[in-house]
């Protein structure tokens, strides 16, 4: 399974994207999200 992490500026458009995409199909699971890349790297560690 591909782990996926959302990451935009715009709360709206990861919200909207994480429910929208058939994660599940394609083998993925979103893990989280963050709002900008030095949260996403916050996330990663």
């Amino acid at each position: 399974m591909i782990r996926v992490l959302i990451v935009d500026d715009d709360k709206l458009a990861r919200k909207g994207l994480i429910s929208l995409m058939p994660w599940a199909a394609h083998d993925m699971v979103v893990v989280g999200e963050a709002a900008n890349g030095a949260k996403a790297l916050e996330f990663l560690e």
